[in-house]
């Protein structure tokens, strides 16, 4: 034990950092791509394709969904390197994820010491709640990297006078960053109003006048950030983004209302995800760090259960579209530094041994969630949260088949049309995301104008004129009337059939051939 506290911390960062990339590369080609990556990776096409014609088109679509643009910025340089767009734009997430986990390991040990740090940096390496969005090309490994990066800045702004002003303008920057990627990134700002009650004070010095000075700070620094991206995405796009946020968050007289449905389901929803993904044993050391911290009465400890409690509270009361990576995106770093807390702190010899053996069991249940991303992902998401059950597997936006089409697709000879899926999304999405795979083949989304027979026939009349490879591909579910326009696929465009399926439970994808 003794020649292990001698080991350099840079060392251990460094075997952390081989621990994160292996991992990452053995899930990377694991996941599929899922049906909101497919939507991202499109994006940043469109801006690698035309940088000045599309570079808002993640705010100004036909969709009006709002989406910030950095992501898909950062996205446009890499992905048109290599011939698969989706594994280079993962190895972006990868590479912006391994300064998180930098990131995390600076904030703990700012909060407490470099063995806290240490212990912050590994658990964000073999963490299931990172592994599983690190793994895709998704806003959530950006705010999970940014989060402590922007957290520590603001705590360097409150310590001595030398380089405060160089902090607090990069705390600005990042949080401007954050806002740029996704608009949940604004409760990680709000949160940040509870840390000048975090950061160490001098005893020397008058701690009411030290706290508002800090919280002036802070506010300077929030709204700065808050107002980057209005002078960087143009005034005319920001009414959608009104719109858009209005889907997903409660407004003041829904909240009135007290919706005690809606927020009993976002209690159950973060319960699953506790139970699945972070583990019972996580939770039984976030209680013990929350018990340590009130009876101890450490302000570091108060602060960070205070930032977590309101950022569990804001998204459970505040929302009424709810889903997992919702609230781990608010929580992801605050849950981390607890356990790096709890696992590093000075106890007792009977309280070290009950959180030793909740540690060991904890990083087993975490190895274990990752070898089975890696080698089973669909089996995984199935015994996972019911949010990740339907999403990546049961219902239309799965992405398991739409890889084993696109290289069906590769090998179709041309000229060729694809009538692919009208949902925005899996697999029709996925299959434009692919296309360079398959120039001579053309991919058409379905229209209203399959809702007639007669117009389906004098359709398939001309593709049959026109076309050496004819085929229509679409999810299986029918819900929304697309039981419609399948009856007439079925019917006059499938002469020969085949379900697309190999993960076992999965949403079929219907390939037809005519």
């Amino acid at each position: 034990m003794e020649k292990l506290r001698k080991i350099r911390p840079a060392v251990w960062l460094a075997l952390f950092a081989i621990i994160f990339v292996g991992m990452r590369l053995a899930t990377i080609r694991a996941f599929p791509i899922f049906n909101d990556e497919s939507l991202y990776v499109q994006y940043s096409q469109l801006i690698h394709s035309d940088p000045e014609g599309y570079k808002f088109i993640s705010v100004h679509n036909q969709f009006r969904d709002w989406k910030p643009p950095l992501q898909y910025w950062l996205g446009a340089v890499v992905v048109g390197l290599g011939r698969d767009p989706v594994l280079a734009v993962r190895l972006l997430t990868v590479l912006i994820s391994l300064l998180g986990m930098c990131g995390m390991y600076l904030l703990a040990r700012e909060l407490w010491g470099v063995r806290e740090g240490l212990f912050a940096a590994f658990l964000y390496a073999i963490s299931p709640a990172v592994l599983i969005y690190d793994s895709q090309f998704i806003a959530e490994p950006f705010l999970a990297a940014l989060a402590p990066w922007f957290y520590w800045s603001m705590l360097r702004a409150f310590g001595p006078s030398k380089g405060r002003w160089w902090f607090l303008g990069t705390a600005a920057l990042l949080g401007a960053a954050i806002l740029l990627v996704k608009q949940s990134g604004t409760l990680i700002l709000l949160l940040a109003l509870l840390l000048p009650w975090v950061s160490r004070t001098d005893q020397t010095e008058d701690r009411a006048r030290v706290i508002r000075r800090r919280v002036l700070l802070a506010l300077c620094a929030i709204l700065v950030a808050m107002v980057l991206p209005r002078l960087i995405v143009p005034l005319a796009f920001w009414l959608d983004s009104a719109s858009f946020n209005a889907r997903w968050v409660l407004p003041l007289a829904g909240l009135l209302q007290l919706p005690r449905d809606l927020w009993a389901g976002n209690v159950g929803m973060v319960g699953d995800y506790y139970y699945h993904v972070y583990s019972l044993f996580a939770a039984g050391l976030c209680a013990l760090f929350l018990f340590r911290a009130l009876r101890r009465r450490e302000l570091a400890e108060i602060g960070i259960t205070a930032m977590f409690l309101w950022g569990s509270l804001a998204v459970i009361v505040g929302l009424r579209g709810f889903n997992d990576y919702t609230y781990n995106a608010a929580v992801a770093t605050l849950i981390l530094l607890m356990l790096a807390r709890i696992l590093a702190a000075p106890l007792s010899r009977p309280a070290r041994r009950v959180v030793l053996a909740l540690g060991a069991l904890l990083v087993l249940n975490w190895g274990y969630q990752a070898g089975r991303m890696m080698l089973r992902p669909a089996e995984y998401f199935l015994g996972s949260t019911a949010w990740m059950r339907t999403s990546y597997v049961t219902n239309w936006p799965t992405g398991f088949g739409v890889r084993e089409v696109a290289e069906f697709l590769k090998q179709q000879p041309g000229p060729g049309i694809v009538f692919a899926d009208p949902q925005w999304g899996n697999p029709g999405t996925s299959l434009e995301v692919y296309q360079e795979w398959y120039p001579d083949i053309r991919v058409a989304k379905i229209s209203q104008q399959f809702f007639d027979p007669n117009t389906v026939r004098e359709l398939r009349e001309r593709s049959i004129e026109t076309y050496r490879t004819r085929l229509v591909i679409f999810s299986a579910v029918t819900v929304n009337q697309r039981e419609r326009w399948q009856a007439n696929v079925f019917a006059l465009l499938c002469d020969e059939k085949t379900e697309i399926a190999p993960a076992a439970g999965q949403m079929p994808i219907v390939l037809c051939r005519f």
